[in-house]
């Protein structure tokens, strides 16, 4: 017995150093819980705790331990909740009071300075932008500041187009840079077109095709043409060498830059020839301005620029009334270029001598001894009758020559595109449009 007394006092020691542990790791246990302040951790510490009870109770009893390790984990637990409850409002009043949540002095500033230039500029914007007097809108018309219309006086509200009124503005001197720009661009042009010959026309070509490139078509078009007519339309007859060789010149930039170089060339020669044609009765017989306009006419055709229904038409108004002076002009045309019509349109060739054989048998006395007409009215039985013999001094070699330099001088791709148009749709392309 008093063996067995002494093993039960050593199992209560036992026991009893046991529970001190138990304590003592509890102890540590909850001082790590409330350092680490972790759910995860003191999850596992009750679940630990919980286990560590139910081993207690089956091996002590039911009644002894049980009941002390459930109270102690509660007093755990509450204690954990006080302590989780004051963490988290000195995090909440350490945030409040943390140098993130209130603005520094730099940061101010910044703010400040951001302000004032957003201010800046609302005022920039709000301060007026100095507006020209007037201006043109994309229509052509003059607009003064506020956007108002200003209606031209001169014209009588009539619309201006922009070519118009800068040709305008360079007569009146309002527009000094481009009226010099105008004069350097006519005085290179008339120094290449005083040079040109068969020998440098590839280059003259090129040169001119440039300055389209570089200059406005309307200015270009506009100051080679009047070149052209100052440097063959006189009081002298112009060679015909020369004539073809400036008409060569128009049919390349007509082919290469396009065709409203022929275009614009063509009308104006019309105008001047309609002009002239009114006051043909007074022209002298000397006076060959109206000869070299039809000579450029007629060498235009020769390269195909427009079509041939506009030579008769110009030779229906010459032979309307038979004058020495329209007789000496159709003489002109069937010389230069009457096989070639009999080749485009043999009837309407046809036609055309029928009727001026009939008004040359109605005509004056007067006029049926001039010696024009009868060698006008021989002219015109030898094209006819396709008899080249019968013509003096009539020569198509250079005008074919001519005619194969002008392949050579377009651009690949690049043709002569002819003009169907007629003498009424030229004389009013200003009224019906171009």
């Amino acid at each position: 017995t008093d063996g067995e007394d002494e093993s039960d006092e050593a199992d209560d020691g036992n026991e009893d150093e046991e529970s001190e542990d138990d304590e003592k790791s509890g102890q540590d246990e909850e001082s790590d819980a409330s350092e680490g302040n972790d759910f995860g951790l003191m999850d596992t510490e009750d679940e630990e705790d919980e286990s560590e009870v139910e081993n207690l109770s089956s091996d002590e009893g039911p009644e002894e331990r049980p009941i002390g390790k459930t109270t102690k984990h509660l007093n755990k637990k509450q204690k954990f909740d006080v302590q989780h409850s004051d963490t988290s409002e000195s995090d909440d009043e350490s945030d409040e009071d943390s140098p993130s949540n209130q603005p520094s002095s730099d940061s101010e500033n910044d703010f400040n300075a951001s302000e004032n230039e957003v201010d800046d500029e609302e005022e920039d914007e709000s301060k007026p932008t100095k507006k020209l007097n007037t201006w043109e809108d994309i229509y052509g018309r003059k607009r003064d500041r506020d956007g108002n219309i200003i209606e031209p006086e001169s014209a009588g509200g009539k619309y201006i187009p922009p070519h118009v009124r800068a040709k305008l503005a360079a007569e009146s001197g309002e527009d000094q840079k481009k009226l010099e720009k105008l004069n350097r661009l006519k005085k290179q042009l008339k120094g290449w077109l005083n040079r040109l010959s068969e020998a440098n026309i590839f280059k003259i070509v090129s040169d001119v095709d440039k300055l389209y490139m570089q200059n406005p078509r309307y200015d270009m078009n506009v100051t080679l043409t009047s070149l052209i007519y100052e440097s063959l339309v006189s009081n002298v007859i112009a060679p015909e060498r020369m004539v073809l060789e400036h008409m060569l010149l128009i049919a390349a930039l007509h082919a290469n830059v396009g065709s409203e170089v022929g275009a614009h060339f063509l009308q104006f020669m019309i105008e001047k020839f309609s002009s002239m044609l009114t006051g043909l009765h007074e022209c002298d017989v000397e006076d060959k301005h109206l000869d070299n306009i039809i000579l450029i006419i007629c060498h235009m055709y020769t390269f195909k620029i427009f079509h041939h229904g506009l030579i008769f038409e110009i030779l229906k108004k010459l032979t309307s009334e038979l004058s020495e002076k329209s007789v000496e002009c159709v003489l002109l045309t069937l010389k230069s270029i009457g096989f070639a019509l009999r080749k485009d349109d043999p009837t309407a060739l046809k036609e055309l001598i029928a009727t001026l054989q009939s008004k040359a048998n109605a005509a004056s006395t007067e006029l049926k001894d001039n010696t024009r007409l009868k060698y006008m009215l021989d002219v015109l039985l030898a094209v006819k009758n396709n008899n080249v013999n019968k013509i003096p001094q009539y020569d198509p070699s250079l005008a074919e020559h001519l005619r194969k330099i002008l392949k050579t001088l377009m651009v690949n791709g690049k043709y002569v595109t002819t003009l169907n148009i007629t003498l009424d749709d030229l004389l009013k392309a200003d009224q019906r449009g171009k």
